[in-house]
C-alpha cells in the first residue's frame, strides 16, 4: 500500500543517512588525525544530543496522538453507551406497554367469557322452562285427545241411543 512504500523510502532514507555520517566520520579521522578522533567524538556527541531531542519531541508527539485517540474513542464509547440506553429504555417502555395492553386484553376476554357463560346459563334455563312448557301442553294435548275420544265415544253411543229411542 501507499503508506507502506512511504515508510521504506523514510528507512531507506535513514538507512543511507548512518552510512553519510559514517563514511563523514572516517573522513575526518583519516583527514585530522588525532585531533580529528577528538572532534569527530564531539561530533557524535553533539549528534547524539541532537538524535535524543529529536527522539523525545517525537515521543511527546506520538503519546500527543495517543491522548488524542484515547479521547476520540473514549468520546466514542461514551456515545454508544448513550445509544444502548435510548434502546433499553425503549425497549423497557415497550414491554411495559404491551404488558398493560396482555392485562387489558386478559380481563376483556375474562369479561367476555363470564358474558357467554351468563348467556348459556340463560339460553339454557329458556330451553329448560320451554322444554316444561312443551311437556306440559304434550300431557295437556294428551288429556284432551282422551276426552275428545271419550266424548266422541259417548256422542256415538248417544246418538245410538237416540236412534233407538225414536
Amino acid at each position: 500500500t501507499h503508506a507502506q512504500i512511504i515508510a521504506d523510502y523514510e528507512e531507506k532514507i535513514r538507512k543511507l543517512e548512518r552510512e553519510r555520517k559514517s563514511v563523514n566520520d572516517k573522513l575526518i579521522l583519516d583527514t585530522h588525525g588525532k585531533f580529528g578522533s577528538q572532534a569527530i567524538l564531539e561530533k557524535k556527541l553533539t549528534d547524539m544530543m541532537e538524535n535524543e531531542k529529536k527522539l523525545l519531541s517525537d515521543l511527546d508527539e506520538v503519546k500527543a496522538e495517543r491522548d488524542a485517540k484515547l479521547l476520540e474513542y473514549q468520546k466514542l464509547l461514551d456515545q454508544e453507551r448513550e445509544i444502548l440506553k435510548q434502546k433499553i429504555s425503549e425497549c423497557e417502555q415497550k414491554f411495559k406497554e404491551s404488558e398493560a395492553k396482555r392485562g387489558t386484553l386478559i380481563f376483556e376476554h375474562e369479561k367476555d367469557r363470564a358474558k357467554w357463560h351468563m348467556e348459556r346459563d340463560h339460553l339454557i334455563s329458556q330451553r329448560n322452562e320451554l322444554q316444561e312448557a312443551i311437556e306440559r301442553l304434550e300431557r295437556k294435548k294428551e288429556l284432551l285427545l282422551r276426552e275428545n275420544e271419550k266424548l266422541k265415544n259417548e256422542s256415538r253411543i248417544n246418538r245410538r241411543l237416540s236412534l233407538i229411542h225414536i
